[in-house]
């Protein structure tokens, strides 16, 4: 029997009962002094570190990466809305070793590996942030040495919005239903997360509230501690887990959430969570991995206002569809009919859908589809005579519409872009056919995303010192056409559009009076991830910093991420200034088919002064103080009775006259300008001419 006799702190004492049961199976073995086991494991002090067999002095000492269980079942730990549950995971190292990676200067662009570009974050030449190559640093006890061995490990990739490195497919998880007996990796999936990337950190220790790495006490770290100290921030070129530290991502972080299908069941499932999916990671169990946590969704009734995916605005141009679409599977029952899970529309109407599946059955509400129509109409149009004028001219026009006149069916150039077209005496010397083209002009409509004002939580004026800007993605083409703010005083304020790289694509001052304010920015977006609208210094501006959950989404146009000041370790989310988002969608323009229209010339005679007419007659013009009537002459004296009758196009008669001496009127008051068919009956024979009255 041994009688051993220790005089330690209280730290000492707590690593002493850990390594107690392993020191006294030492001493039998005589492998290393029991006061070594009572210092901590570190390079310095290798001996101190023990091996996964406790009578070894040369060993591997590797890392243990598990999902802790108990935040995955914590509720306040995520989020779930329609569609989509964020949640959060915790990975500690309860291994033996450091999870250490390092920085190579091997990047990949676009598929090709490269060594020794320019320094991260460059991005490759199409835009995006090169992959960069990493090893995992592994010690090795060696007696009372301690040597690194290397192994490639995969990548990690620049994060602009975070402003460091992530390693790549760090954590992967998935809602599933269970099968007895069956592994959780072949259970039914119901979503998946995407891969997400870590920024491998030492953001608490295990034992820390909640436990994060063995919530029963079951679990013993003998080397804990070793690596503490190295890895409080994101290095850019080396990162890594202590043992006995856990590193945690948030559910608010980016691709912290599983797209849930809209349709899915509300009830119970289960989580299942894999740490290092593809084992980059060289660790000493490989087969703990996998956590699996009981689930119930609760909010994944679909939105009846959203049962209906319309694919494109809820309008379009005449001869144009678009499709209806139901969000959910199951069986089908549109108002047109149609037992199809879409329908194409090309008529103006409302229409709704009935879907039922396995949950329920599910009644849309009704979707208004506008079509609009560019045609226009053809006022008659007359002959014209030589030398006369014509106005070419559109009815039935609408708002925001205008005609384009073209020379010929082909033309891509218009001779005149306007309701009325008057072409030039030059251009209508013979018969000439024209053609008008509608162009009607839709304007998109405006969205508002939430929160609407800022009365939710509590909040106050942003600190002088802490500038902070909101992150969000633009998933369609739009304009970001306002925002409402509240000032903490009147003065000029200067807002920024930044992109990923940090770059200001807009700039716009305003001065700003205390109090509510909608700024009209009017900045032009295109589908990208990681924007970020800022003010470009202190704006004295309020923000909210609790009941803050994000993301604050425009279906199908934007999506409202997060802020650039949200300190995630800690679960604290902000909303930074800019509220009620005001966002247009594109604007977009129906053209009609061209139509034509045909001037005929003729050869008639214009009422100008002197115009001969048939023999004996000609037409004199102007007489009158007021030029409202003309007069027809005989050339010479007028024997025997005539008679003179005028007719419009139409054929009606408009004057009936006898002639009874050398001057006959025309009574122009009444007249409209324009082609006429003149008679003249004298002696059995009759004279017609058309003449032209402007």
């Amino acid at each position: 029997m041994y009688l051993i006799q220790l005089n330690l702190d209280s730290h000492q004492m707590k690593n002493l009962k850990i390594l107690l049961p392993i020191a006294i199976i030492a001493l039998l073995f005589n492998s290393y002094p029991l006061e070594m086991l009572a210092q901590k494991c570190s390079e310095r002090n290798p001996a101190a570190c023990v091996c996964p067999n406790p009578t070894d002095t040369t060993c591997l000492l590797l890392p243990d990466i598990v999902v802790t269980e108990k935040m995955l079942l914590d509720p306040s730990w995520r989020v779930e809305i329609p569609g989509e549950l964020r949640i959060s995971v915790a990975t500690p190292n309860i291994g033996y070793g450091i999870l250490e990676v390092e920085a190579s200067d091997w990047f990949i662009c676009m598929g090709d590996t490269i060594k020794g570009i320019s320094e991260v974050p460059n991005a490759c030449s199409d835009g995006t942030f090169p992959r960069r190559l990493i090893r995992q640093n592994i010690y090795k006890r060696d007696g009372n040495k301690m040597n690194k061995v290397q192994r490639w490990a995969g990548s990690m990739t620049y994060h602009p919005t975070h402003a460091h490195m992530h390693v790549d497919d760090w954590c992967a998880f998935s809602i599933r239903t269970k099968v007895e007996g069956q592994d959780p990796k072949d259970w039914p999936i119901i979503a998946e997360g995407r891969k997400i990337g870590f920024c491998l950190a030492d953001l608490e220790p295990c034992d820390s509230q909640p436990s994060y790495c063995d919530p029963t006490g079951g679990v013993q770290l003998p080397n804990e501690g070793f690596g503490e100290g190295r890895y409080s921030d994101c290095g850019i070129t080396k990162q890594g887990i202590s043992v006995g530290f856990v590193d945690i991502y948030g559910y608010n972080l980016p691709d912290m959430d599983i797209r849930i299908p809209i349709g899915t069941c509300n009830g119970d499932y289960y989580l299942v969570v894999e740490a290092d999916p593809f084992n980059y990671f060289l660790e000493s169990d490989e087969t703990n991995n996998i956590t699996v946590a009981p689930i119930t969704l609760t909010k994944q009734a679909p939105d009846l206002n959203k049962l209906i995916d319309v694919q494109g605005t809820n309008s379009f141009c005449q001869g144009e569809s678009l499709v209806l679409n139901s969000v959910i599977e199951g069986t089908y029952e549109w108002s047109t009919g149609s037992t199809n899970r879409s329908i194409e529309v090309t008529e103006a109407g409302t229409y709704s859908l009935k879907v039922t599946n396995d949950c329920e059955t599910f009644t849309s509400t009704s979707k208004n589809i506008t079509v609009y129509n560019p045609d226009f109409d053809f006022p008659p149009v007359d002959q014209i005579c030589q030398n006369g004028l014509v106005v070419l001219s559109t009815e039935n026009l609408q708002e925001n519409q205008s005609i384009a006149w073209f020379d010929s069916e082909d033309s891509n150039t218009p001779l005149a872009i306007t309701p009325n077209y008057k072409p030039s005496p030059s251009i209508l010397d013979s018969t000439q056919t024209f053609y008008a083209e509608s162009t009607l002009q839709i304007t998109g409509e405006t969205f508002f995303a939430p929160p609407y004002d800022n009365n939710f939580g509590t909040g106050g004026f942003n600190n002088p010192a802490l500038n902070a800007g909101m992150l969000f993605d633009v998933l369609d083409t739009c304009t970001l056409e306002s925002v409402k703010v509240y000032a903490g005083g009147a003065r000029e304020r200067t807002i920024e559009l930044v992109n990923k790289y940090k770059e200001v694509l807009y700039s716009k001052t305003f001065d700003v009076d205390a109090g509510e304010n909608r700024l009209e920015l009017n900045f032009p977006l295109v589908p990208d991830t990681d924007y970020t609208l800022q003010a470009a210094s202190d704006p004295t501006f309020y923000r909210n910093n609790s009941n803050v959950i994000y993301p604050y989404n425009i279906d199908g146009l934007l999506s409202i991420t997060g802020s650039t000041l949200d300190r995630l370790e800690e679960n604290k989310y902000f909303y930074y200034f800019f509220y009620n988002w005001a966002i247009k969608e594109p604007s977009y323009t129906c053209v009609s088919e061209r139509k034509a229209i045909t001037i005929t010339r003729d050869s008639c005679i214009v009422a100008t002064s002197p115009n001969e007419l048939a023999a004996p007659f000609h037409i004199l013009q102007n007489l009158g103080n007021n030029n409202d009537y003309y007069a027809i002459q005989f050339n010479d004296a007028l024997n025997t009775p005539a008679q003179l009758e005028l007719i419009n196009l139409e054929g009606k008669m408009i004057q009936v006259t006898p002639i009874n001496s050398q001057y006959t009127l025309l009574d122009n008051y009444n007249l409209q300008g324009g082609i006429y068919i003149l008679k003249i009956y004298h002696k059995g024979k009759t004279y017609i001419e058309k003449i032209y009255i402007p």
